[in-house]
C-alpha cells in the first residue's frame, strides 16, 4: 500500500505506526540474539577457564613426579570438572 500523504504533504500516521512496529520487532529480535550470544560466550569462558586452571594444577604436580599420560589426562578432566562446577558455575558472593 503506498504511503498516504496528508494535506500538508506528510506521510500518514498509519504508515508511521507500521514503520514503528517493524522497528520494534527488529529491536526485539536483535535483543534476543544478543542475549543468546552472551549466554554462549559466558559458557565458553567457563569451559576454557576451568580447562586452563586444571592444566596448571596438573603441570604443577608434574614438577614433583612423573605421571603416565593416562594419569595426566584423568587428572586434567577431574580438575577441569571441579573448577567448572565449584568455581566458575557458582555466582560470586
Amino acid at each position: 500500500m503506498p504511503p498516504v500523504q496528508e494535506s500538508n504533504g506528510r506521510v500518514g500516521s498509519s504508515v508511521k505506526s507500521e514503520v514503528t512496529k517493524s522497528v520494534e520487532k527488529a529491536q526485539e529480535r536483535k535483543e534476543s540474539s544478543i542475549k543468546s550470544f552472551q549466554a554462549g560466550k559466558e559458557e565458553s569462558i567457563k569451559i576454557a577457564s576451568s580447562g586452563r586452571d586444571a592444566a596448571m594444577i596438573v603441570a604443577a604436580k608434574l614438577h614433583h613426579r612423573d605421571l603416565p599420560d593416562e594419569e595426566i589426562e584423568k587428572s586434567i578432566k577431574k580438575w577441569s570438572h571441579w573448577f567448572y562446577t565449584n568455581v566458575y558455575d557458582v555466582p560470586f558472593r
